[in-house]
């Protein structure tokens, strides 16, 4: 998750937002549609229920794996021959909301659930004193390798969660051994927190190194304990075991067909940003009807690989055109700026990125939410509040990933489970339609052409408004199909 800055929570009635949109203030209003962002956690109304299992794998692969785990497993650590990886160890996927580890701090080894968090660049934790925090706190009195150094600080997130409290001073290992452990390793305690019921507090990973923080990993390499900056992620679904490998990483969780893609990094030392230089909607450049469905962009397009960040997020100006083409004359329901769409997979197509000389799969599988007895299942991807691509975890669980920062570069793989595919742009050609930005016009003639489809008339075009008549019958009518979904609030659509 982002810090340094705290999202909006912005609710507005589907009335006002219409009616904005026919206005001179409509522009502003564009940036105003985002609502409340469940970066590190889901939207209330989510569904918490499990997806589908991924396809089998085949034998070879199956039998390829179980011999390669079971010969690199030793006394409950992970040793690989070819020194690749110093340590490999499982994290747990809670919910397919974030993904936490345990870590071991002060000379008593308290133990912590934290999030692996790519988009931050503190460890958090929260002091005993602190009634309100919720999960585990740290005890400083059992500790004697600790420090308070007096410095008050403070951080804020996207998604509204903060921690209020002082910078400080212990021992965090990876490992109850301690092997793998940064010694007067800076954290921030908070006395006062909000946000965090899921875990125990969160670790930065970022590229960003400051003199107040160190990122965990450099601080490893420094400190001679493990033989490289570089450090790895398998994100799987809720039915397999996750896992986090520091110094380097492990081939044997790449699918057997794929092969590591590395993507440059771009000139931001904070972030893990890469360059976006296409997008698209299944493998076609255009629909039948001779509409885009693939789109290059012009300008320099950031995305930011976050894995404390739950879904994917468009930039704002991207996402109606992606919304638009995979939701193509399927009914779905529209909450707080996020849809519910069929629950059958099978009725939509895959999204691809291009990064590098690659293009990147999201499969439907994916980014749809299972839930089963449900009319409508919950799409994993938002808006972002900027121009900004925020690739979460509804992105990185389809790969394997390597963060490398020392060589500028994060490499992608389909991973054993997955289903998803790379394509090398040699392979699918960029699209020729160049990205354009929906305007304000665009979205005002896509509501009018809805209101010609469910049979309205007295649209007044131009003015402020649409007449009573069309909000009520584009907006608020229809309610025997909204009884059939456990949802309230929505605004129903046919694109």
């Amino acid at each position: 998750m982002y810090p340094f800055k705290q999202k909006r929570a912005v609710q507005l009635l589907s009335l006002t937002l219409l009616t904005f949109l026919f206005s001179s203030a409509s522009l502003a209003s564009e940036a105003n549609q985002s609502m409340k962002l469940p970066l590190r956690k889901t939207p209330l109304s989510r569904p918490r229920a499990p997806r589908p299992p991924r396809t089998e794998q085949s034998l070879s692969d199956q039998v390829y794996n179980l011999f390669t785990k079971f010969d690199n497993y030793l006394q409950g650590k992970r040793k690989f021959p070819l020194g690749t990886v110093n340590y490999d160890m499982d994290i747990e996927n809670k919910e397919d909301i974030l993904y936490t580890a345990e870590i071991y701090v002060g000379s008593g080894m308290q133990k912590f659930d934290v999030t692996l968090d790519t988009g931050s660049n503190k460890l958090i934790l929260n002091d005993k004193s602190c009634l309100e925090c919720q999960g585990a706190t740290f005890d400083t009195s059992t500790s004697t390798t600790y420090v308070n150094t007096g410095v008050e600080d403070e951080i804020s997130y996207l998604d509204g969660s903060y921690v209020v409290g002082y910078k400080s001073t212990d021992t965090v290992a990876f490992d109850d051994d301690s092997i793998y452990s940064a010694t007067t390793f800076n954290f921030l305690l908070g006395l006062e927190q909000k946000g965090f019921e899921k875990d125990d507090g969160l670790i930065g990973l970022t590229r960003y190194n400051d003199n107040e923080y160190n990122i965990i990993v450099d601080q490893l390499y420094q400190q001679g304990k493990i033989s490289s900056g570089i450090f790895s992620f398998y994100l799987a679904e809720s039915a397999e075991q996750s896992t986090f490998q520091l110094g380097g990483y492990d081939s044997t969780y790449i699918k057997n067909s794929a092969s590591l893609s590395y993507i440059p990094l771009s000139d931001s030392t904070m972030f893990w940003d890469v360059n976006v230089q296409a997008f698209r909607v299944g493998l076609d450049d255009f629909n039948a009807k001779g509409q885009p469905m693939g789109w290059a962009m012009q300008d320099v397009s950031t995305a930011c690989l976050d894995t404390g960040t739950s879904l994917m997020y468009l930039p704002k100006r991207v996402f109606p055109k992606v919304i638009k083409a995979l939701l193509k004359g399927l009914k779905h329901l529209r909450s707080s700026g996020y849809y519910y769409g069929p629950c059958d997979t099978s009725l939509y197509q895959s999204i691809y990125i291009m990064m590098g000389d690659t293009w990147f799969e999201i499969p439907p599988s994916v980014f749809v939410e299972a839930s089963p007895g449900y009319q409508y299942c919950f799409i994993e991807i938002g808006a972002s509040e900027d121009d900004t691509w925020l690739l979460g975890d509804t992105f990185l669980m389809n790969y394997y990933s390597v963060w490398d920062n020392d060589n500028n570069q994060v490499g992608l793989a389909p991973h054993i489970t997955s289903t998803a595919s790379t394509i090398p742009v040699a392979t699918l050609a960029i699209p020729t339609t160049a990205y354009v930005p929906y305007t304000v016009q665009d979205i005002a003639l896509e509501i009018v052409k809805y209101a010609g489809i469910v049979g309205v008339s007295g649209v007044v075009i131009g003015g402020l408004s649409f007449l009573g008549s069309v909000l009520w019958e584009t907006i608020f009518k229809n309610t025997s199909l909204m009884q059939q979904n456990p949802f309230s609030n929505y605004e129903q659509f046919l694109i």
